[in-house]
């Protein structure tokens, strides 16, 4: 329902976390306002303030630049995400051109999971 879970008690089940990694060969794609296509949320600058306050409460990040995601676990109480950006430069429709950077970590955030709440664990 576009909001946080938290689990109640020890083993309990504090929903999934779903990250969308990739576009499959898509093309790339920024959050714009329907009515100003113009006012759009990227990840990268420029950016429209509007169109960021827009984005659903579940969507945490997004990123409309090709590059590559790292996943690091720490058990079952931590999960990193790192978000790298392929090349820094001019935007030439849906590629980009002139790199003045390569893999720039542009991104990265950490989801902590209390250890109490680990519950039995099969092996």
């Amino acid at each position: 329902r576009g909001r946080c879970v938290a689990a109640a008690g020890p083993g309990g089940y504090d929903a999934p976390v779903h990250a969308v990694i990739g576009n499959a060969g898509q093309s790339l794609s920024s959050f714009c306002l329907p009515d100003r296509p113009y006012c759009c949320c990227s990840a990268l600058p420029p950016l429209c303030a509007d169109a960021c306050k827009a984005l659903p409460h579940w969507s945490v990040w997004r990123m409309d630049s090709f590059g590559y995601s790292i996943i690091e676990v720490e058990g079952s109480t931590g999960l990193t995400m790192k978000f790298y950006q392929d090349c820094v430069g001019e935007r030439d429709g849906g590629t980009m051109r002139s790199c003045t950077e390569f893999n720039k970590l542009v991104h990265s955030f950490t989801i902590r999971r209390r250890a109490d709440l680990r519950g039995n664990s099969v092996e």
